[in-house]
């Protein structure tokens, strides 16, 4: 080659160098931007999963406590019994004690005539609460004003069924402490804080509590109309409130940008709020990002000047000897390296983020006809579950939702699948689930993605953050558990302890009853759980109880106990001062290595439960005879029948019994009632439904009785019953019956009424003849 050609050839790849640098640099600084601007749409929308996720909870957690609260409202209801209405004092105990059980501000009751009814005091209550002046048909939520101008929460709801005072009791209403509850869900969090309210339809705040920059009381759509200049956004606003809608929306709020959301409460018409200055994903990985793009940039311009320089010498090392050359070649060639492993670090720094965060981003890939072409799954993705490389966790769909444990699977593909198919772009994948990991069996992961679409709707990528929530997961199940079992026990237990099961020893959460003195003295350092119930069984338990307790509360009984089941519980006696009691003890596990124990006194729900049997038993009785009255009655035949039981079935009435009260007065009549009563019970057996109508009527079921020899023994030894009555007052007047009977095939249902009309005209042939006679149907 001559030198011209060399020349010329030395020119062409300078150029091309040149050219490639340049390339080189447009490229990075467009790739770097690309990025950034990627960077910021995922970290909004991972804000708004936040916030809505937070408002979510919130919306339902506020739901839970106010059916709660009506729960604990019904239950009262429940348990109140007449004793609790025969004297003012009697019912000013009884209000006490369901504020003092269910930790009421207020607990009232209120008669037809306006008076409300509390543990303290009577008073006219249309005036100071203005929900009772109408009729109480539904449970209602309430505000009232007080005297010093804050707003006050009741739920009222009907009554019926009592009476006190020679009143009817019409509703019952409680205090709802909304402001506590909504100042327990604000929280902050570095410079984040996240406010919380509760408004009206027509933005009127339901609370006394500030709203971020908004003070207590100052209606909230009139302020966001007054500082907000977009009036499309405030009329969505204004009619997503009217119609009981949700939604997401920025507004320039207090002079500052701000996220507000807001999410109906379920069943009462009220808007839950969430207002966020500021968001932690903006402060925190935003800034990580901007840091991270800045010194990408960095590294970019620097490989640029290092090619330029790389160029230079190329230039250079043209017109230097060859042993210059190659000396020059090495050294470009181990800068050349270094630079590469700088950017390569650089690239990766994306990666560690989302393994400090334990988080993973994946992508998924659609065709036009929206069908899956391709699937990533990232590194951190794949570490998460314990995998080290795609051939242990391929690029597939089925590589993920085979793992998913079963009582997921069907949601989480649901979700999955709803969020492609929606082309509105309206439904966004936020969920948890457990998966099956490598090594460490199922854990709890949150997913959230959405995807980009084509101008048509169709889905092009599916893009998506993959994060480990297994601890926090834990954690708040646990703790949730542990809470509900402590609080519950604390309303009703007076005494409650827990027990280490490594040491043996019990520390007290709440001492209300009865406690050893030794324990007493020093109940703050361990005591012996052995030594604390024996002497509580010796000084407290019923002489004919400690045996039992001795045994069924012995520590080694109780693990054997919560082995086989979530909690162990029993009741026994006490002798307080030569007088008896009934008293319930209840374990429960908290952990591999705590139980605790709680115990209470149930005389109340001893006697009500006697009482209970009482009434009922009055309520089904026939007060003159014994037997069952007549609604009773009809109601278990009529049940018998419906199950297809079949058997006999008779009606029948006292002949002449008119002539009996009119000849021999009343009396006599009532004795002639009781005695054919007694007849037909000893003519049937125990079990079989004997009742009495009404007058001289009465009624008998026999299930088990289908051959007709067997029915007409049985009523003849009635008949036969019958002629052995004898009452002074009578004489030697003869009693007899005219009877219907049929006997009903089993194995189907059948109707009471039609074969109670069989056998009345049974009862009216029966009276065509002379003395005691049955007609079968």
């Amino acid at each position: 080659m001559t030198k011209q050609a060399k020349r010329v050839f030395q020119i062409i790849i300078t150029s091309l160098m040149g050219l490639l640098i340049i390339l080189f640099l447009i490229m990075s600084v467009r790739t770097a931007d690309t990025t950034k601007e990627v960077t910021d749409k995922a970290i909004d929308k991972i804000s708004y999963f936040y916030i809505e996720e937070i408002a979510k909870n919130r919306a339902s957690f506020i739901s839970n406590e106010l059916d709660k609260k009506y729960n604990y409202v019904n239950n009262a209801l429940d348990i109140i019994s007449q004793k609790d209405l025969e004297s003012p004092k009697a019912l000013r105990n009884y209000l006490g004690n369901i504020r003092r059980l269910y930790n009421m501000d207020t607990f009232a009751l209120v008669d037809e005539n306006g008076l409300v009814y509390t543990s303290h005091s009577t008073c006219s209550g249309k005036t100071r609460y203005p929900f009772l002046a109408e009729k109480i048909t539904k449970p209602i939520y309430s505000t009232v004003l007080n005297y010093g101008g804050e707003k006050q929460l009741f739920l009222a709801v009907p009554v019926s069924g009592l009476y006190f005072n020679n009143s009817k009791i019409t509703a019952c209403f409680v205090e709802i402490n909304i402001n506590q509850l909504m100042r327990s869900m604000a929280y902050r969090y570095d410079d984040m804080e996240t406010y919380v309210n509760l408004y009206y339809k027509n933005g009127e705040s339901l609370t006394n509590s500030d709203f971020g920059k908004l003070p207590a009381g100052v209606n909230l759509l009139s302020t966001i109309s007054s500082s907000e200049n977009e009036s499309k956004k405030i009329k969505k606003i204004i009619n997503d409130f009217e119609a009981g809608g949700s939604g997401l929306v920025n507004i320039n709020y207090g002079d500052e940008e701000a996220h507000l959301f807001y999410i109906p409460v379920k069943s009462t018409g009220w808007i839950l709020t969430i207002l966020v200055y500021e968001t932690a994903i903006n402060d925190q990985v935003g800034s990580n990002i901007e840091s991270l793009m800045q010194q990408t940039r960095s590294h970019v311009f620097f490989i640029f000047a290092l090619f330029f320089l790389l160029f230079i010498e190329f230039i250079l090392i043209i017109r230097n000897a060859s042993h210059f050359k190659i000396q020059q070649e090495k050294i470009v060639s181990q800068r050349t390296q270094l630079a590469y492993e700088k950017l390569n670090k650089e690239t990766n720094a994306m990666q560690i983020i989302h393994s400090v965060l334990s988080s993973g981003p994946w992508t998924i890939e659609f065709d036009e006809n929206g069908q899956i072409t391709k699937c990533n799954w990232s590194e951190t993705f794949r570490k998460l579950l314990g995998f080290d490389s795609e051939k242990e966790f391929p690029n597939t769909l089925e590589a993920w939702s085979d793992r998913l444990h079963k009582s997921d699977k069907n949601f989480v593909l649901k979700a999955f699948w709803d969020t492609v198919n929606d082309t509105t772009g309206n439904t966004v994948y936020d969920v948890e689930y457990r998966l099956l990991t490598k090594n460490n069996g199922w854990k709890w992961y949150h997913a959230a993605g959405n995807i980009i679409r084509s101008p048509d709707g169709k889905p092009q990528t599916y893009v998506g953050l993959f994060t480990d929530i297994d601890e926090n997961k834990r954690n708040e199940i646990n703790l949730m558990e542990q809470f509900n079992i402590v609080n519950a026990l604390s309303r009703d237990y007076a005494n409650i302890l827990t027990i280490n099961l490594t040491t043996r020893t019990v520390k007290p959460v709440k001492l209300g009853g009865y406690v050893p003195e030794s324990f007493m003295e020093n109940y703050s350092a361990d005591s012996s759980y052995d030594t604390f119930f024996s002497e509580y069984i010796e000084h407290r338990v019923y002489s004919e109880d400690r045996a039992f307790m001795n045994e069924a509360i012995a520590l080694d009984t109780i693990i054997q106990k919560l082995n086989e089941s979530d909690e162990y519980s029993s009741s026994y006696r006490i002798d307080d001062k030569g007088e008896l009691h009934f008293y319930e003890f209840k374990y429960m596990k908290l952990n591999s290595d705590t139980i605790i124990v709680g115990i209470m006194n149930i005389d109340k729900i001893v006697n009500d439960a006697k009482e209970k049997q009482k009434l009922i038993v009055l309520s089904e009785t026939d007060r003159m005879t014994g037997l069952l009255n007549r609604v009773s009655g009809e109601l278990k035949v009529e049940d018998n029948l419906k199950k297809g039981n079949g058997g006999l079935f008779i009606l029948l009435d006292i002949d002449h019994f008119k002539s009996f009260n009119d000849t021999y007065g009343h009396g006599a009549g009532d004795k002639v009632i009781i005695n054919v009563a007694n007849c037909l019970k000893t003519a049937f057996r125990e079990h079989d439904i004997v009742f009495r109508l009404g007058g001289d009527e009465f009624s008998a079921y026999a299930a088990e009785v289908h051959d007709k020899k067997i029915a007409e023994a049985i009523i003849n030894r009635f008949i036969d019953n019958l002629k052995t009555i004898v009452i002074p007052e009578i004489g030697e007047t003869a009693i007899t019956a005219s009877i219907g009977a049929t006997i009903i095939k089993s194995g189907e249902p059948a109707d009471f009424g039609d074969n109670y009309k069989l056998i009345d005209s049974g009862v009216y042939e029966s009276k065509k003849i002379a003395g005691s006679c049955v007609t079968f149907k």
